[in-house]
């Protein structure tokens, strides 16, 4: 429950940051990258300890997120 409710807000954060941080001419397509992002990473987060174990999973959201931030910039 928590999960879900985190998820949702971050979306939300996440479509309303963005839409102060990039001009007009780029916001649609920013948004839509930002947006296919996050989708992704909330559809990974669920199986991810799961399919590498409890132990991996840090590291493993370490590596996304350091594979994530350089692509966002």
């Amino acid at each position: 429950m928590v999960g879900t409710f985190s998820t949702a807000a971050v979306f939300n954060l996440l479509y309303l940051q963005t839409q102060e941080l990039y001009h007009t001419s780029v916001r649609n397509s920013a948004l839509g990258i930002c947006s296919f992002t996050a989708h992704v990473g909330a559809f990974a987060a669920g199986p991810v300890p799961l399919l590498i174990g409890p132990q991996a999973t840090l590291l493993a959201v370490a590596a996304i997120l350091a594979i994530a931030t350089p692509l966002a910039w």
